[in-house]
This record gives structure tokens, sequence and C-alpha cells, in this order.
């Protein structure tokens, strides 16, 4: 895929375990040539993620999913 969306406006909590998982998968797809759009992350959870080094350019953040679809479609 040229872009994955993930949908992270139901998730409360995330812990470094969580963190380095999903920067793991971010890598693995920009590797390969994938943008990967972070939707409706709280802020807190936005927070965590850039702490854990899950921050642009290696995924962008959208406020909705909606927002993502719009954007990949654009690539």
């Amino acid at each position: 895929p040229k872009a994955f969306v993930l949908d992270l406006g139901a998730v409360p909590f995330i812990d470094s375990s969580g963190a380095h998982s999903l920067k793991g998968f971010i890598g693995k797809q920009t590797r390969k040539g994938a943008v990967i759009y972070l939707a409706a992350a709280s802020p807190r959870i936005r927070s965590e993620l850039k702490r854990y080094g899950v921050k642009p350019p290696l995924a962008l953040y959208q406020p909705t999913v909606e927002a993502s679809i719009a954007a990949a479609r654009k690539l």
C-alpha cells in the first residue's frame, strides 16, 4: 500500500512497549515507501508517541480518519 491510516481515536493509553511496537511497524512500512497517517490521537497519546520517536516525518498526525484518507488520496 502507498499509505496506512491508523485510527487512534479509541486508544486511551499507550506504554513504551506499545509505542516501540508501533514505531517498528511504521519504520518497516516507510522503508517500503508507504506514508503512515495517525488519525484522531488524543493529545496525551500524541505526546507519548512523539516522546518515543513516532513523529513527523516518520508518521503524520491528522485530526480525523477522514482527513487522513483525504491526505492519502493526494499521494
